[in-house]
């Protein structure tokens, strides 16, 4: 670009009219960490919910075993240091309580890992009807907790026998249908 000064016309350099390709292509930092946010952000309730409820009571649990207090706000906590640890390892079914817990582990680690494992490797080749049928056979023990859970609120919730019924009984209450009545079955689902 030519420009006039003082009488005589210098050549001058353009400003570039678009920034430097390398420049466009490396975002800012915080460009980049609001690009990167959302795999975190779909994170964040379940991590909220895991510190919540998982990780704040055990530090709660641990902070609260160097103390000798029966839980009650009307009483004071104590601070005995590692003596409910000292009186713990002092017990005489601590073994015992040991050797089940690691018998416990170590009979459950086949059922829960390698036999769904050894199910799954198995089934891969069944094709055709079968197929559908070994599906069913592996997901039916996801049911049955659910399952078995409603068959005992039935009997516990049942019109005539059941035993929510037979305690307002010896109260000389009348009997609910907690089932089909819609004022108790709202107000057990509010």
């Amino acid at each position: 670009m030519t420009v006039a000064a003082a009488g005589r016309f210098v050549e001058v350099a353009a400003p570039p009219r678009h920034a430097p390709a390398a420049a466009a292509t490396r975002p800012g930092l915080l460009r980049r960490a609001v690009a990167a946010a959302p795999p975190y952000l779909y994170v964040l309730p379940a991590l909220a919910g895991l510190v919540t409820w998982i990780y704040l009571p055990l530090f709660r649990t641990v902070e609260l075993s160097f103390y000798d207090w029966n839980l009650l706000p009307t009483t004071p906590a104590r601070p005995v240091g590692l003596d409910n640890y000292a009186e713990v390892l002092a017990l005489p079914e601590l073994g015992r309580a040991s050797l089940n817990t690691v018998l416990y582990v170590l009979a459950l680690l086949p059922f829960t890992i390698l036999l769904p494992l050894a199910v799954t490797l198995v089934s891969q080749g069944v094709r055709g009807r079968a197929k559908a049928f070994h599906r069913a056979a592996i997901f039916a023990p996801f049911l049955m907790a659910p399952v078995a859970t409603a068959v005992v609120w039935r009997w516990l919730l049942e019109p005539d026998g059941g035993l929510y019924n037979q305690v307002l009984r010896l109260f000389g209450v009348e009997g609910v249908n907690w089932l089909r009545e819609p004022v108790p079955a709202s107000s057990r689902s509010s």
